[in-house]
């Protein structure tokens, strides 16, 4: 009996049958090539970061000409300022990243009613770090000598840190011209404190110097020259920014930028928790109408990242020569 070419074809028999096989084993192994060669790729992060940067303009121009009377309420542009912190040994390399420095901005658009915004800005951090590491690197060329495994990530509202960093301590040292630094000696001896004085004894200090010449206390009462008071209260100020405002490199592992801001300052989100770069949260890029949302990052102004640098560097060369004296006061 000579098979029926329907019956070759269901017995799996022939050319026709074998070939068919043949392509789909082929196939396979096609995309397991494929899937080899796309993981075996760099990947460009700088490329990625100029895209993610092109992206920020275009989000904030879709929340801007979104309908606020449409289907989700319109669309808000949430922005954030990423921070950068180095968490090994204070090194030459590490110096820049002493204490909470700028890296970049992330712009977080959806829905003005977007359920718990913050954080998907966290996650959104995850899912771009590695743009974010170039933002980084690219300002503070020094910091691509770290491992990325010892820089960590902090972000709060734009809004805040303009209002809690930049208005009050960044613009306020922009505008003292070529004043000189303040030396921590010369803070010590204007707060009358001893070398070895801890945070708080600083604080304390302080205290007393904006209770005895807050420049308040002295415009209607006359008990001294309100411009006298003034000058007292502020060389008082001076000195304590200067010994890290009751913080920085007069205790081990405290930060200098976390104490900006005072109890005001609700929404610094400390050091984060990241995921997997290139891992998008479960509701990134998902339609608004669904509680969707969008985020991109842009790079910081370059003169405000120098001048966290700067104060960044002293902070790390005191805390080295402090290290240096204790060991020598040790042997």
């Amino acid at each position: 009996m000579v098979a029926t070419s329907s019956q070759k074809k269901g017995m799996g028999m022939g050319g026709g049958a074998g070939t068919g096989m043949g392509k789909k084993s082929g196939n396979k192994s096609k995309r397991r090539r494929t899937a080899a060669a796309s993981a075996s790729v760099p990947f460009d992060a700088a490329a990625a970061y100029n895209r993610s940067e092109k992206r920020y303009d275009e989000l904030i121009a879709e929340a801007d000409a979104s309908d606020p009377d449409g289907p989700y309420g319109g669309l808000m542009a949430r922005e954030y300022m990423i921070v950068a912190q180095q968490t090994g040994t204070v090194g030459a390399g590490a110096s820049s990243l002493f204490d909470w420095t700028p890296a970049a901005h992330l712009v977080l658009v959806g829905a003005d009613s977007l359920s718990d915004p913050t954080t998907a800005a966290e996650r959104g951090v995850s899912s771009l770090k590695r743009e974010i590491h170039h933002a980084l690197v690219t300002g503070i060329p020094s910091a691509a000598s770290l491992p990325r495994s010892e820089v960590r990530y902090a972000l709060e509202p734009l809004r805040d840190f303009m209002e809690y960093v930049f208005d009050a301590v960044i613009a306020d040292k922009a505008s003292d011209g070529d004043e000189k630094p303040m030396s921590k000696a010369e803070a010590r001896r204007i707060l009358g404190l001893e070398s070895d004085s801890d945070a708080s004894t600083v604080k304390r200090a302080y205290r007393k110097i904006t209770l005895a010449y807050h420049p308040d206390r002295f415009a209607a009462s006359g008990e001294e020259e309100p411009e006298e008071a003034a000058e007292k209260f502020q060389a008082g100020t001076r000195a304590y920014e200067t010994l890290g405002g009751g913080m920085g490199a007069t205790v081990e592992g405290s930060s200098w930028y976390e104490s900006l801001g005072g109890r005001a300052r609700t929404e610094f989100s400390g050091p984060l928790i990241l995921g997997k770069a290139g891992v998008a949260g479960a509701l990134e890029g998902a339609p608004f109408e669904a509680g969707g949302y969008k985020v991109a990052v842009s790079a910081v102004d370059p003169e405000i990242t120098m001048m966290f640098i700067a104060r960044n560097q002293a902070a790390a060369a005191a805390a080295r020569g402090l290290t240096a004296n204790l060991e020598v006061a040790e042997k």
